[in-house]
């Protein structure tokens, strides 16, 4: 290893006096890289979203699609998975597009088109203003982005100000450029909305070495690494809070994306018109992670045509649970060209009963 990257193995995992949760205690100062991942193996594999979501060589059932990663193997993609009761979103023809048969419950509109009332502010409290919708859109190469973040209907029946919050940044240019995408929610949105500048922040601080890490494809060096910074941005956040993100690099020659966090909410991947769970390698269910608090990592090679989606709760949740929504955004976000930005904003309004949370997501297409 060179003197760079000691350097970055000294300001990644140097931790603050071992006072991190879920993360061992790191010395730089005495012994070597593969020493202390020998050590500290132990300690990561005894989370169960480390044993069955993020560690090295774990293969998913054979009748899903497991996301393809870097460095690890992965078995072949079946062409007709099986039958599965748990799989939300059934196979589609971009050819023919069909809706479900019976939507009775489906409206893929806003509620309201003139809007909710404002909620009501305490000047003394003006953090918690927030502004009801928000969009975005970029492209970088072949790399196309959109974002949105619409406040739900409870909120709004409630005249309670949108609680999720969305954070878009890129570091550096061309080659050299990373985009680091942030969703955080939770009971206190300032709290939450601070987390995701701190990661972002903490991302931006390392984007050297964190680019060098993806272009090699060092998937524990960037586990352990984001696993360190997400503690550290998360560490005041009340239980049940969500704070993922995604990395992007704007190299065309590295097709790399790493999606990491804690909290509710998720890295979904969309390809071969099905929705997975990146996070546990397996097909999209009503199942949710075995312990959502705990930290889930993924490093995911995207292929032409495959749709990553960072979500939130409120999205994650209704595409598990409510097939026609699953279908229907498959459908939309599938076809040979990525939607524009109010098309975007729309489709992921699309009501369902029972569905009424917050709904945040950043969708990348790879072109």
């Amino acid at each position: 290893m060179s003197g760079g990257d000691d350097a970055w193995w000294d300001a990644v995992y140097a931790g603050p006096d071992g006072d991190v949760p879920d993360t061992p205690h790191a010395d730089p100062r005495s012994g070597t890289v593969d020493d202390w991942f020998e050590a500290a193996l132990g300690a990561i594999a005894t989370g169960s979203s480390a044993a069955t979501e993020t560690s090295a060589g774990t293969s998913a059932p054979a009748a899903v699609r497991t996301p393809t990663v870097v460095v690890e193997p992965e078995p072949k993609r079946p062409q007709q998975p099986a039958a599965d009761p748990r799989v939300i979103a059934p196979r589609i023809s971009l050819d023919k597009p069909r809706l479900p048969e019976r939507p009775p419950t489906l409206v893929e509109s806003a509620p309201d088109p003139d809007g909710a009332p404002l909620p009501e502010t305490d000047p003394e409290e003006l953090w918690h203003a927030a502004p009801d919708t928000v969009v975005d859109a970029a492209r970088h190469g072949a790399l196309v982005l959109r974002a949105a973040s619409v406040r739900g209907e409870a909120a709004r029946t409630a005249g309670r100000p949108r609680g999720d919050r969305l954070l878009l940044t890129r570091f550096g240019a061309d080659a050299d450029g990373l985009l680091a995408l942030v969703v955080a929610a939770g009971p206190e949105p300032r709290m939450a909305e601070h987390a995701a500048r701190l990661l972002a922040g903490a991302v931006g601080r390392n984007r050297a070495e964190l680019l060098a890490d993806l272009r090699e494809g060092a998937q524990e060096r960037l586990r352990f690494g984001l696993q360190r910074l997400t503690a550290r941005a998360a560490r005041d956040l009340p239980g049940g809070s969500t704070l993922h993100a995604l990395l992007a690099p704007l190299d065309p020659d590295n097709p790399v994306r790493a999606g990491f966090g804690t909290g509710p909410g998720g890295l979904l991947l969309l390809g071969d018109d099905f929705w997975y769970d990146a996070y546990a390698g397996r097909r999209l269910s009503a199942d949710g992670p075995p312990d959502p608090d705990a930290f889930r990592f993924r490093a995911v090679r995207m292929e032409r045509g495959d749709v990553l989606v960072l979500a939130t709760a409120g999205l994650a949740e209704v595409l598990a649970g409510a097939s026609a929504v699953a279908t229907l955004l498959a459908e939309h976000w599938q076809q040979p060209h990525a939607p524009n930005a109010p098309d975007f904003l729309r489709q992921l309004q699309t009501r369902a009963q029972g569905f009424t949370d917050d709904r945040t997501a950043v969708a990348l297409w790879q072109a």
